[in-house]
């Protein structure tokens, strides 16, 4: 035997080593992980910044790349124009300089033909015309290519600035656009970076065009010879070290990608690790003063230790020789006097012990080997003594591997596992699950003592994995359908439908499921009495036909007494003999879509009625057609029986005289007698809304005394109710409108309120009709001199909009587009809204846009120049609208409208004309001539002033102005002193002023004065010399002009707040309806698998606990084992093929859910994303003979919105199954795609349905149309399909309608980036 080391060294050595351990565990942790980790968080860094900067330039870059692309799109659709036709677009191109420095456009020969210059350079315009640029490379290679082509960076010769071309053919032409980048310096100066971080920006020359030190910006020096920066040029983008200026520096490059440009962030060395390296020093003066600390104890510990062993190591040398009679040695510490009677012990039983064990592990091997359990035994310090079974591969362990291990350590990381180990030593026999990584054990405890009393625990374990899955995946779905929206029932075929089964989530109607279930309520008794005759009728008809799946809507009685309707999808069960033995029904609450309806077909019908008694007040200029044309509107459009218009009279009877009248009416009027006085004939509705002003109503004219002499003539003709609304204009209330319905109770608040704002709208109109032929007996030079304020003041034609700000599109009124001169094939889009625009005015409307409506959330009101699309024709008109925003100050539609005010700026400009001449008449003739001195005092004034004020010449000259001619105060209370004041001081400044004068009458008058000064020598102010004309009457119809105007915008938005409400509640209803349609399908399609799991998993289940059983009993027989081992691997196979098939539907459906409820962008193939989408959809035509084929290549990919495009898909389906099939017993759909190209895909949708009427194929776009309407069709389905292909998908989609219907998709394989523009819903 060799020679052996001391014990008391060898436990210094090993505690030394114990302590240096840790400390060469942290400078290997420190060397190998923190240092490369410092490496790679510096290159993330720097790869970060750099990224942000590349994608700054390339965002500034490709946004003027945008626009020269939209200018190009101009160039093409102007044709070939003159030069000087272009000077302006390119001009307001180039703005101040910003961003081009020179648009020009360069003609085959390589010279200039046009050219666009920012203000401070347009002078060398002449210079460049007819500059021969052959020489440009940049011309050469767009030409070749026929492609756009970014140039190398250059010095500007317009500007002498840094600047890159980007060149892009136009036909026989090319658009070249010089943009300056000399302030990239200043951009990547300003940016926060570390200490000596340094950014520069390299050409594909790599030269540097940028630096973040301001003195290397502007000179021209190359870096191409570094390796960092050779290797990025040939595209091998790597952080790395590089020798520069004699400093070693770490770096970064990043590409951008349209240019070839580089963004190099360098930091020097020392720099970058300087953190890493104090905390290194730090780190090792500790880890010496460890080292000595440790040393130290390891002495102390090794000597006390080693003596102590000793002892017992001679005594185990006895044993070990055979001797198991030697006694141990006594010690006073306890666990060493422990130790050695112990030992006494054991070696009694060892040789005892060694025969028992080795029949026993014989014998219990060769069960345990063969079965698919686990039998363990350990002690109690939970040391295992027996580990078999083919269940430890599991786990990662072998037969036999975990003996003489503790369980508490194997399975530290598991505490319930500990726990369970911990109450079987305690002696409680029991049985649990427990889980190790992702499997799954039943496991059975038994504790037992052996012949010393001590506790042996033995125990079984069985794989239970799969059903565990099962048992999750099931519990899963159930979690889904409790948390929707959506109840599942199962009624028993007998009479009043007894409930057998129903979802917990049925408390939503306030009825728990047990009141169901045991027979408390009958379905029955829920269903409204009023719908359960039809339901049974319905049931029975079903029934008899055969079908076995079908779908119904009704109203129920919830617990408290509402009513809810529902929508009831059933599907029939039959017994071996065929008859019908339960109902399957899935139930979805539709109340809210119910109402939404209700309130929307309410809503368009008073809003109809209103808009066009609005545009008649706009149109007709005619009272007796105004007053016809009203009547007929209200009966047409709102509804009613009868609709009459009388004027009350002022003679002594105060009768009430009939003027126009619509509808049922047959003689009624002159069957009555209708006054507004105070007695019998007037106490009426009419009498009575006439006498105090206010709305009277009759909710039921035959139980209302006050009609009592009328009821019959009333009753004959079926007028049930009656509204009285009186027309008050000017607080004077000129007769009354009366409106009669054939039901009762017809009127509500809101639609007295409706009907009341009609009457004074109507009352308006009708004053200002004959404001109107009062005007026109004015003198006939007056009513020339103001033609234009006097056609200001009628009312227009108007055109309404209703802007998409996300989708970048809008739609329009047919009045609005013969304003515009558009048609149908105008692309209705914003850049086809400024195309419109005079191109004089598109600059500034486009930063009134920005600036007063985007960034201040104003309205928008502007008058603006147009040049009419059809006929070059230009036009004035006046926009009004409103833009609105969502919580995050996003803009999301605009609704406003355009008023075609030609005519009126005509007018104004000849008015104006008119006053010049009449100025200059007046000057010398019959205009008010005024001399005052500095002071205020009147020195001169002529004859005609004289008159017009009312004084003679002694009683004004000498005067001050302010209480003679000028009153102290305005109407409105503004004090006019020191307006005279300062016209006297600094009359320059007033050459044209209007302010209120006073006549002395004391009557107030408008003048419009032209002030000019007189000045001495000095060039002081001595006089002020004026001449003054009167403005009052054109003061006082500017006035009224305003009036009627703001009265316009207050209708308009009311309109519009009432339609955007309309139209969000029944979009609202469309999602939840769909959202239903989708968890009932998922959970009908789960019913089936999940059931047969749970049916498996029970089963085994018993089977287990039979055979545990027969283990803990001792009878276990090798027969039994083998029919556990069969029906175990039966039942396994069951659980896992209906397991995957739950987790594939589930996977399926999450998808789905996932991107349909965001607009995520992400890769995604096609084929599977409609194979997702139909996977949802199969419920709705399982049991039909309908089919969906599908020609779609496997490797189709697109960059794109899946959820979008998974809309419109189910949409098309859904208008198929619903519009095309019906009456169609056995349809097909085919959906194919292909790749257009490289950059596009073509899809292809049609089935072999009913097709689309050509009356209205040009129609189904539009929102709100429906031939279904009242029958679960709302009109928005293929309104949303074309907003999320031409929006969001940025692509194109087209109808026709051969037999059957086709769609036709072009959907670009990368979609643009949405900007606030962008559609997104």
């Amino acid at each position: 035997m060799p020679s052996a080391r001391s014990l008391q060294r060898w436990l210094a050595l090993r505690i030394v080593l114990a302590g240096l351990v840790p400390l060469a565990v942290v400078t290997a942790l420190v060397w190998g992980v923190l240092l490369p980790q410092l490496r790679a968080d510096l290159e993330i860094r720097y790869q970060t910044l750099a990224r942000a900067i590349a994608g700054q330039i390339e965002t500034h870059l490709l946004g003027a790349a945008r626009e020269l692309y939209a200018v190009t799109e101009y160039l093409r659709s102007r044709g070939q124009r003159p030069a000087p036709f272009w000077f302006s677009p390119l001009d307001a191109h180039a703005g101040a300089g910003d961003v081009f420095a020179a648009i020009y456009i360069v003609e085959a020969d390589s010279s200039v033909y046009a050219v666009g210059l920012p203000p401070a350079t347009r002078g060398q315009r002449d210079n460049l015309l007819g500059l021969d640029l052959s020489q440009w490379v940049v011309l050469r290679e767009a030409r070749e290519r026929n492609e756009a082509v970014w140039s190398e960076t250059f010095l500007s010769a317009v500007t002498g600035r840094l600047t890159v071309t980007l060149a892009i053919p136009v036909v026989n032409q090319i658009l070249v656009g010089e943009i300056a980048i000399d302030r990239l310096s200043d951009f990547i100066g300003r940016l926060p970076v570390e200490a000596g971080m340094v950014t520069m920006i390299l050409d594909r020359r790599g030269q540097i065009i940028a630096h973040s030190q301001a003195a290397l910006s502007g000179q021209q020096l190359g870096l191409g010879h570094l390796p960092i920066v050779g290797d990025a040029l040939q595209g091998r983008f790597a952080t790395r070290s590089f020798e520069w200026d004699g400093e070693t520096l770490i770096g970064a490059p990043v590409s951008v990608p349209q240019l070839g440009w580089i963004v190099l962030v360098a930091q020097p060395r020392s720099e970058a690790f300087r953190p890493f390296l104090a905390t290194l020093w730090m780190l090792a003066a500790g880890a010496l003063v460890a080292l000595l600390l440790a040393i130290l104890v390891a002495l102390v510990l090794a000597h006390g230790f080693a003596q102590r062993i000793g002892h017992y190591a001679e005594q185990a040398h006895a044993i070990a020789e055979g001797d198991y009679d030697q006694p141990w040695p006594v010690s006073d510490i306890r666990e060493f006097a422990s130790l050695g009677g112990d030992l006494d012990r054991m070696s009694f039983a060892i040789r005892q012990r060694e025969r028992d064990l080795a029949t026993s592990e014989a014998r219990y091997r060769s069960v345990i080997n063969n079965a698919p359990i686990v039998i363990f035994q350990f002690d109690e310090q939970g040391v295992f003594s027996l580990s078999e079974g083919q269940g430890l591969a599991r786990v990662g362990l072998a037969p036999g591997e975990a003996v003489g291990q503790s369980v508490f350590e194997l399975y530290r990381d598991y505490p319930e596992i500990c726990e369970s180990a911990r109450r079987a030593i305690s002696g409680e026999a029991f049985r649990c699950t427990s889980r190790t990584g992702e499997v799954f054990f039943d496991v059975s405890y038994n504790s037992v003592r052996d012949r010393d009393g001590h506790i042996q625990v033995m125990g079984v374990s069985m794989d239970t994995t799969e059903r565990q899955r099962a048992e999750e995946s099931l519990r899963q779905a159930n979690l889904v359908v409790e948390n929707s929206p959506v109840m599942l029932f199962r009624w028993k075929a007998e009479d009043g439908w007894p409930v057998a089964f129903v979802s917990h989530n049925v408390k939503q109607l306030g009825y728990s499921p047990d009141e169901l279930l045991d027979g408390s309520f009958r379905f029955a008794s829920l269903v409204c009495p009023e719908d359960l005759e039809r339901i049974g009728h319905e049931l029975r008809g079903y029934a008899e036909k055969g079908v076995d799946q079908f779908q119904q809507e009704y109203r129920i009685v919830a617990k408290d007494g509402t009513v809810r309707w529902i929508d009831d999808r059933t599907v029939v069960e039959r017994n071996s003999r065929g008859k019908i033995t339960h109902y399957q029904g899935i139930v979805i609450d539709i109340t809210e879509r119910k109402r939404a309806e209700e309130a929307l077909c309410r809503s368009n019908r008073q809003l109809r009625m209103l808009s066009d008694c609005n545009q008649a007040l706009i149109r007709i200029t005619d009272e007796m057609e105004l007053l016809t044309t009203i009547c007929t509107i209200s009966v047409r459009e709102g509804g009613y029986r009868m609709a009459w218009v009388g004027y009350a009279e002022h003679n002594a009877s105060k009768t009430v005289r009939p003027m126009a009248h619509a509808g049922f009416e047959e003689g009624y009027l002159q069957s009555v007698n209708i006054t507004w006085a105070d007695d019998e004939h007037g106490r009426g509705p009419i009498g009575v809304a006439i006498r105090t002003g206010r709305p009277c109503l009759v909710q039921n004219i035959a139980s209302d005394s006050r009609l009592a002499s009328r009821r019959v003539e009333a009753a004959k003709r079926g007028y049930a109710a009656v509204c009285a609304l009186p027309l008050t204009a000017g607080g004077q209330t000129l007769g009354a409108l009366g409106i009669y319905s054939s039901a009762p109770d017809a009127f509500d608040a809101d639609e007295v309120a409706l009907l009341s704002e009609l009457a004074s709208d109507l009352a308006f109109g009708i004053t200002v009709l004959r404001t109107r032929i009062e005007r026109e007996r004015a003198d006939q030079a007056l009513r020339e001199s103001e033609f234009f304020l006097r056609k200001s003041q009628e009312v227009g034609d108007l055109g309404s909009y209703c802007l998409d700000a996300r989708a970048g599109a809008w739609i329009s009124s047919e009045r609005l587009d013969q304003i515009l001169g558009i048609d149908g094939a105008f692309p209705k889009t914003v850049n086809g809204w400024i195309e419109v625009i005079h191109p004089d005015d598109r600059e500034e409307m486009l930063q009134y846009l920005t600036d007063h409506v985007l960034v201040k959330h104003n309205k928008f009101d502007k008058e603006y120049r147009i040049v009419r699309h059809n006929d070059g024709q230009e036009r004035w008109v006046y926009g009004l609208g409103e833009l609105a925003f969502d919580q995050s100050g996003v803009p999301i539609k605009m609704i406003g409208t355009i008023q075609d005010v030609t005519e009126r700026k005509q007018a104004k400009q000849k008015l104006l004309e008119s006053e010049h001449r009449y100025r200059e008449l007046v000057e010398n003739a019959n205009s008010i001539i005024l001399r005052w001195n500095s002071e205020g005092e009147i020195t001169f004034i002529n004859e005609f002033g004289l008159k017009f004020f009312g004084y003679s010449e002694a009683e004004l000259v000498g005067q001050h102005v302010v209480g003679t001619i000028v009153p102290p105060n305005e109407s409105t209370g503004k004090d006019l002193r020191p307006l005279m004041e300062e016209i006297c001081l600094h009359p320059e400044r007033f050459k044209l002023n209007v302010n209120e004068n006073l006549r002395r009458g004391g009557e107030r008058v408008w003048v419009s004065w032209t002030n000019k000064a007189v000045l001495d020598d000095r060039g002081q102010v001595v006089e002020v010399f004026s001449v003054g004309s009167d403005i009052t009457e054109r003061k006082r119809a500017e006035a009224e002009l305003q009036r009627h105007r703001e009265h316009l915008e207050e209708l308009v938005a009311e309109r519009t707040a009432e339609l955007r409400q309309a139209m969000t509640q029944l979009v609202q209803s469309e999602k939840l309806a769909a959202l239903g349609s989708l968890v009932a399908g998922v959970a009908h399609e789960l019913n089936t698998p999940l059931g047969n799991a749970r049916v498996v998993a029970s089963s085994l289940g018993e089977h287990l606990q039979d055979f545990a059983a027969a283990v803990e009993s001792g009878s276990l027989r090798r027969s039994q084992v083998d029919a556990f081992l069969s029906r175990g691997r039966e039942a396994v196979d069951l659980l896992e093929r209906n397991a995957a098939r739950a987790a594939d539907l589930i996977n399926h459906f999450k998808q789905v859910a996932v991107d349909q409820t965001s607009t995520r962008r992400r890769s995604f193939n096609l084929r599977q994303t409609v194979e997702e989408v139909l996977v949802t959809l199969r419920p709705q035509f399982k049991h039909t003979a309908h089919r969906i084929a599908l020609e779609i290549p496997p490797e189709l990919a697109l960059d794109s919105y899946p959820g979008p495009l998974e809309q419109v898909i189910a949409n098309l389906i859904s208008n198929s199954l619903t519009h095309g099939f019906e009456g169609i017993a056995a349809g097909v759909i085919h959906i194919r795609a292909a790749p257009l190209g490289t950059t596009h895909v073509h899809i292809d949708y049609t089935d072999n349905g009913v097709g689309i009427p050509e009356t209205i194929v040009n129609r189904i776009f539009d929102p709100f149309f429906t031939t279904k309407l009242g029958s679960g069709g709302s009109g928005l389905g293929l309104y949303i399909v074309y907003n999320l292909v031409t929006g969001v998908l940025g692509g194109t989609i087209q109808v026709d309608s051969p037999p059957g219907v086709a769609f036709t998709l072009t959907l670009p394989r990368t979609a643009p980036n949405r900007s606030v523009l962008d559609y997104s819903q």
